[in-house]
């Protein structure tokens, strides 16, 4: 049995796959194996796949439903006490398995390490910055994000995650198991995981489809309680606010088009 899985989602991942393969190579080890589940792919992500069998464990690739839907593929095939998910345009440093490793302490099933977002433009802001403490609205806010996050198999005995969800399943599995979550934060000097926001939970081109999963999760919840009819509450009125601000985008465009098209 291994010590901690890795499952990564890959689907015309070319562009960036590479990046995470190099990482992987500085910092795997033998104790660790990595699970990738593609959802054949058509731009040559499978080539990549095939030069690095030296880091990949376990390579599938077939139709799935979704980067959900894929994970619970990889659940089926890990071995690893703790497990964790890395998005195919992420990668690690090279102190990854090292800072998550030494963090396993038999106590805590959910453990979060450092976390550098970034984009195209470079560095943005950092995650699990501070020891975990639990939020006023938890589990609405788990007080931990997902990215590069090691999770005890135990929790995945009973529990999957529910593939319905195309952006924020993991958050929706969060909420669901959130009695059964012991969670703490590794606080290292340099960020062991770097997250790349321009994937689908983070894109501004995703947000109106964002809010609607948030709300479906809210709606579905067994937490019935003050904290999520606010929670409802603001998710709606942020939705009403972007819609009508899309809306008046494309009547700008509209009318910007007819004027400079009248002037030609």
């Amino acid at each position: 049995m291994k010590i901690l899985s890795v499952i990564t989602a890959t689907y015309n991942s070319c562009q960036t796959l590479q990046r995470l393969i190099d990482s992987m190579r500085k910092s795997k080890q033998q104790n660790i194996e990595w699970i990738v589940i593609d959802g054949n792919s058509t731009d040559g992500t499978l080539d990549i796949l095939r030069t690095a069998d030296d880091v990949i464990d376990t390579t599938i690739s077939e139709d799935d439903n979704g980067i959900y839907d894929a994970w619970n593929k990889g659940l089926d095939l890990c071995s690893g006490e703790y497990i964790c998910f890395i998005g195919s345009d992420d990668y690690i440093s090279e102190d990854y398995f090292d800072i998550a490793l030494s963090a396993i302490d038999g106590i805590h099933n959910v453990i979060g390490l450092k976390v550098q977002l970034f984009d195209n433009d470079g560095p943005k802001q950092l995650l699990h910055e501070v020891d975990w403490k639990k939020p006023w609205n938890y589990p609405i806010d788990c007080g931990f994000h997902h990215q590069g996050t090691l999770y005890h198999n135990n929790l995945f005995k009973f529990n999957k995650f529910n593939s319905e969800y195309k952006i924020l399943g993991d958050a929706e599995f969060n909420i669901r198991i959130a009695d059964q979550l012991i969670p703490k934060i590794i606080i290292s000097e340099k960020p062991a995981l770097y997250f790349f926001m321009e994937g689908v939970s983070s894109s501004k081109k995703n947000i109106l489809n964002i809010y609607d999963e948030k709300l479906r999760i809210m709606n579905s919840s067994r937490y019935k309680y003050l904290e999520a009819y606010i929670e409802i509450f603001i998710l709606v009125t942020k939705k009403n606010i972007r819609i009508k601000m899309l809306n008046s985008q494309k009547l700008f465009k509209k009318a910007k088009s007819i004027i400079f098209g009248r002037c030609l």
